[in-house]
């Protein structure tokens, strides 16, 4: 054998080794690809529940804030109405009564 032909060979074995390596490399790449894709897939599944679970507690809020608006305009209402039975001639002709009568009493037991 030549010199040339040993190089040859010895060349061919180099590219032999190197595609068998690059083989081997493009397996691993697959394989964690498939692992990856595996992972996203199982990641998927856990996010639409988790995305289930948040729709169904922004509905809760929405429903216990609309209850909280319409408890607001009630509490609104019977505070108006406090007022103005408050403000009303009767209770302030009945508010001078009793102080008036207190001021009978206290002056009674002196």
């Amino acid at each position: 054998m030549t010199q040339e032909e040993q190089q040859i060979k010895h060349l061919k074995e180099k590219v032999a080794e190197q595609e068998q390596f690059i083989k081997k490399k493009r397996d691993e790449i697959l394989a964690f690809k498939k692992k990856i894709y595996d992972l996203l897939e199982e990641q998927k599944s856990a996010m639409e529940a988790l995305n289930i679970e948040l729709v169904e507690r922004q509905k809760e809020i929405q429903k216990q804030k609309d209850m909280c608006t319409k408890t607001l305009q009630q509490f609104e209402g019977m505070k108006d109405r406090y007022e103005r039975l408050n403000n009303s001639k009767l209770v302030k002709i009945s508010r001078k009564y009793w102080a008036m009568n207190k001021s009978m009493k206290s002056k009674g037991e002196n």
